[in-house]
């Protein structure tokens, strides 16, 4: 008996091809990159009170190298619209200095978080030895002292019901002084700090 392939069934194998590709590329980015945010320890002997910083800041520690970067892009770009809007009015990005830097990619970073091109930052990762893992968060209060430093959230992908610093911004923007949390105990999608990929 032939099987004749009809449109219908043509669709019906294209739409399990497509699943098939999905899960495979969740599989293999939980493979790579679903870990520990610190798993070298090396916020152990971390003194956030050496760290001083703009006043009342919300800054994002990115590796544009890191693919992690695209599972919280929109839930990070309405907080830092909204930071903007109450008062945090010190948003930037740190972003690590690699071979992904053209200036027309740093521009969009800048737009699509509605930030000016001046608050988008190249970093050396030996200035910084400190952050483990990226995508990572530093907020700080009124005086400049460290409010948070960690990962946006935990799981692969960030928003309101998993995020770490919803409510640390808040606090912030409300004028209250938040004792300083370094969050290093967390598992989610991260790319180690400087940007090499595990195996």
């Amino acid at each position: 008996m032939r099987h004749i392939l009809t449109p219908r069934r043509v669709m019906v194998w294209a739409l399990v091809a497509v699943i098939l590709i999905g899960l495979i590329a969740v599989w293999q980015i939980q493979r790579i990159y679903l870990r520990e945010f610190d798993p070298d320890e090396r916020l152990v002997g971390f003194t956030p009170d050496d760290i001083r910083l703009p006043a009342s800041s919300f800054i994002q520690i990115l590796d544009l190298s890191c693919p992690c970067n695209g599972f919280s892009r929109e839930h990070i770009a309405s907080l830092v619209k909204s930071a903007n809007q109450k008062g945090l009015v010190n948003s930037q990005i740190w972003v690590l200095n690699n071979d992904h830097l053209q200036p027309e990619r740093l521009k969009a970073i800048a737009q699509a978080n509605h930030l000016p091109e001046s608050a988008v930052r190249v970093i050396e990762a030996g200035d910084y030895p400190w952050i483990p893992a990226t995508p990572a968060a530093l907020i700080s209060n009124a005086d400049g002292t460290i409010a948070y430093f960690g990962p946006f959230s935990s799981g692969i992908r960030c928003n309101t019901g998993n995020s770490f610093i919803d409510s640390v911004i808040q606090r912030v923007e409300t004028g209250n002084h938040v004792f300083s949390q370094v969050n290093a105990i967390v598992d989610g999608c991260f790319c180690p700090w400087p940007g090499k990929i595990l195996n």
